[in-house]
């Protein structure tokens, strides 16, 4: 018969400090590009910028004539 040799390892490994919070940073992000569509979102939120800041802008008027009235 073959010798099988037995080698033990621990069931957790060490780790760095900062080893463990990458990898639990690593699932997070392939967690999320599985669920949302990264570039896409990216390009949704690019072109929505113009219509987001004119918004701002149109509210901001009423806004500040009631902050002088009151």
């Amino acid at each position: 018969m073959a010798d099988h040799i037995r080698t033990s390892s621990p069931l957790l490994e060490c780790h760095e400090s900062g080893g463990a919070d990458r990898e639990r940073e690593r699932r997070r992000s392939s967690r999320v590009q599985k669920v949302i569509d990264v570039q896409e979102s990216k390009a949704q939120i690019i072109y929505s910028l113009p219509m987001i800041f004119t918004n701002l802008l149109i509210y901001s008027i009423p806004i500040t004539s009631v902050m002088f009235a009151s």
